[in-house]
């Protein structure tokens, strides 16, 4: 599979794949997030 083709064995060793919580707003959020710390700082 992809994960046995992109990721070295030792790395895999307790890797756990996880369905995002966020779906496709993950990009949108995490920029905004991004733009937010960079503008209060």
């Amino acid at each position: 599979a992809e994960i046995e083709q992109r990721v070295l064995p030792s790395s895999r060793t307790g890797l756990e794949l996880l369905k995002a919580e966020l779906g496709n707003r993950a990009g949108r959020v995490g920029a905004a997030r991004l733009a937010w710390q960079k503008h209060v700082k």
